[in-house]
């Protein structure tokens, strides 16, 4: 299956790319595409923890399932005060 993964903002200057295209076995977690994020893009390595995802525009665990097509965004939450 294929997903598309778009970088926003910080993670886009850090991977030096707006998206990519991933292929991956069906079922798979969005835990195994981080994994795959991280060695395709050593710059994005860092950030794996504090790295917010989205999936379809949902805020999505970890332990999400992907399913084909799926559109991922990484994201940074931002907060302060």
């Amino acid at each position: 299956m294929k997903v598309t993964v778009q970088f926003f903002s910080y993670y886009k200057n850090l991977a030096g790319a707006e998206s990519a295209t991933v292929e991956l076995t069906e079922g798979a977690k969005l835990s195994t595409l981080v994994n795959l994020l991280m060695e395709q893009y050593p710059g994005l390595a860092p950030t794996r923890e504090r790295a917010m995802f989205m999936i379809d525009q949902r805020m999505a665990s970890r332990e999400t399932v992907l399913s084909d097509g799926d559109q991922v965004i990484m994201l940074q939450i931002v907060g302060g005060g």
